[in-house]
């Protein structure tokens, strides 16, 4: 069920958003914050009452001048009816925001858990050098492995590796390649033989990137890496979520004041 509603949400959000894939990361999360933004803006005036959240504004800004008043003046009956009237606002008011809430929520979940998985990892583009690790358990430690060379590959350190014994973070085997992809292989996969298992490890050039692209476990404790470069965003070691975060809040804010939406 999990893995069907990821799948699922993976789906929307590439329908939404995959198209900023192909643009600069940086140029991507600012324009997913401000179409999604604006997005939440047009919603918020087609689903609520826009005049009755004028008044409610109008309302609240007049009862906070009469609270002050009554608690200078010490009128306590004043002071508390003003608190009722205006907790009766308040519910007013929050009805309106639950007719667009929902419908934020989901956008928002849906980009945030679209964007971990797309977003944290830039794609891979032809001739730049990656590093493919391989870890297994260390009872493997200096077992001769080997990638299956391919036109489309080529290595720095040669398709023979000898898988040597790790101490950290734990007892472990491991060794890596550093290759270069000049193009897609036939399958779109790297290859690795161990023993008489072949390792598969999908590769795509200048396209989306999922955790399954960079990760992949192939049981018995074998697993595959492919070491993309991080994305940083506006080259500052902080998570997408961040500028995403400030992005949306600039754009909502700026945006309610430009189209007059309450």
């Amino acid at each position: 069920m999990r893995d069907t509603l990821q799948a699922a949400t993976l789906y929307v959000g590439d329908l939404l958003w995959g198209w900023t894939l192909a643009l600069p990361r940086d140029l991507g999360i600012l324009l997913i914050a401000g179409l999604s933004t604006l997005l939440v803006l047009l919603l918020r005036r087609l689903l609520t009452d826009q005049p009755l959240l004028h008044d409610i504004r109008t309302d609240e800004r007049m009862l906070r001048r009469l609270i002050r008043a009554a608690k200078r003046d010490g009128d306590d009956a004043a002071l508390n009816r003003y608190r009722n009237t205006h907790t009766a606002v308040a519910a007013a008011k929050l009805s309106q925001e639950f007719r667009v809430l929902p419908v934020t929520v989901a956008l928002i979940l849906v980009t945030v858990t679209w964007g971990n998985e797309r977003l944290p990892w830039l794609p891979l583009h032809r001739e730049e050098p990656v590093r493919l690790e391989l870890i297994a358990s260390r009872i493997h430690a200096g077992r001769i492995v080997h990638l299956v060379p391919a036109p489309v590959l080529s290595t720095e350190g040669g398709w023979l590796q000898r898988l040597d014994e790790q101490a950290e973070p734990q007892p472990h085997a491991a060794t890596s390649w550093t290759i270069r992809v000049d193009g897609l292989p036939d399958d779109g996969l790297l290859k690795i033989r161990f023993g008489d298992r072949t390792l598969n490890h999908p590769v795509t050039l200048n396209g989306p990137v999922d955790s399954g692209d960079r990760i992949r476990q192939h049981g018995y404790s074998l697993t595959t890496t492919l070491h993309l470069r991080p994305y940083r965003p506006f080259g500052l070691t902080i998570p997408w979520p961040v500028p995403y975060g400030i992005g949306c809040l600039v754009f909502y804010l700026a945006g309610r004041r430009l189209l007059r939406i309450e």
